[in-house]
């Protein structure tokens, strides 16, 4: 087997409900020998950050073992948090740096996320060797790939690259701290739910976010996403607005509110017809359909189930220089209302979220 610079670094993703049978795991590679696994219970100390410690648990790892059973499939908190979080993360590093490998430890569904890859199935209990023996001999070839990688990259090259990670929709909250209101990607408009690249911009395409409008008026004026970037560059928003009427053009419908680690902020306005418009598109004569801004592109035009037509724009809210060395430690979305009665007041909808970071090499 060709030699690396350290072990074999491997994160090992999974439920709660699954620790029994993820630690048996984790202690069977670690008594390979040249296996580094990564397991929660093992790595994390108290108090610290549990998000902060898992992306840099999987940006550093060689490979990812995905846990999936009937256990953690069902549990809404696991698929929506831990591995949407490890997929949003692995799915935007170079392509080659890591290898993830699904385990099914009973007949369950695959989440949709990890359908494409090809995965093990560690059971019933007589095929557990054989199942095992697979995980090693894939364990090994990635071995292998990260050899030629060390051989190929110059020792002790420092560089700056520029990466993009996706922002989970999922981790987005009320001003109370409860999850805001949210729904699965729906494809009205024909675009396919999952990773898309839209003007060039990988976008994990999930969930939909959005404030209170005249349909919703209960949803949140403000939703945060608590989410850790070290080195931004900038932020890209897949956007519309809804009831984003003519009579409100160049009026204020919101704002995004970057803030960073240490009390610093950085505030981007919304303004309608400048760089956000109506979801329609020239379907409804009463709505801005316009954009003005460069910062903003159209990024997807379709038709929704009763004929409409619609689209959806990319938004890039580019830091300042200032502000590039810093580490974001949330977003707010904040609506701004325009009718207090309640009948057309305009609403953000979010559909997609990524950042690009500047990485040492």
């Amino acid at each position: 087997m060709p030699t690396i610079s350290h072990k074999l670094r491997v994160f090992l993703c999974h439920a709660s409900q699954d620790k029994l049978a993820v630690r048996e795991f984790h202690n069977r590679l670690l008594a390979e020998g040249w296996i580094d696994p990564w397991l929660d219970e093992e790595k994390l100390l108290p108090g610290q950050d549990w998000e902060m410690e898992i992306e840099k648990a999987v940006k550093a790892a060689d490979a990812v073992i995905v846990f999936i059973s009937n256990n953690s499939v069902t549990k809404e908190g696991y698929v929506q948090k831990e591995l949407r979080f490890v997929i949003g993360v692995a799915d935007f590093m170079p392509e080659g740096r890591i290898f993830i490998m699904p385990i099914r430890l009973d007949e369950c569904p695959v989440p949709r996320p990890l359908s494409k890859l090809q995965y093990v199935d560690y059971f019933p209990k007589e095929a557990k060797g054989k199942s095992y023996l697979r995980l090693i001999e894939a364990l090994h070839t990635r071995v292998a790939d990260v050899a030629d990688q060390e051989v190929t990259i110059p020792k002790k090259q420092v560089s700056v690259s520029y990466r993009f990670i996706s922002i989970p929709l999922t981790l987005a909250q009320q001003p109370n701290g409860t999850q805001s209101p949210r729904k699965s990607a729906y494809d009205n408009l024909g675009l396919e739910p999952g990773l898309q690249t839209l003007n060039n911009i990988p976008l994990s395409y999930e969930y939909e976010i959005y404030t209170q409008n005249s349909d919703v008026p209960h949803f949140p004026q403000i939703i945060t996403i608590p989410f850790r970037i070290v080195n931004p560059i900038s932020i890209y928003f897949l956007i519309q607005a809804d009831w984003g009427l003519v009579k409100y053009r160049g009026a204020q419908v919101g704002k995004i509110i970057i803030r960073f680690e240490f009390g610093e902020s950085y505030e981007y306005q919304l303004i309608l017809g400048r760089n956000i418009r109506d979801w329609s598109r020239g379907s409804a004569s009463n709505a801005v359909d316009t954009i003005s801004s460069p910062d903003i592109t159209s990024a997807w035009v379709g038709r929704a189930p009763n004929g409409k037509r619609g689209g959806m724009d990319l938004l890039t809210v580019s830091l300042p220089e200032q502000f590039q060395s810093q580490i974001i430690s949330s977003i707010d979305i904040v609506d701004s209302t325009l009718d207090t009665t309640g009948d057309y007041n305009p609403g953000i909808h979010i559909l997609a979220m990524t950042a690009k970071f500047a990485e040492l090499g």
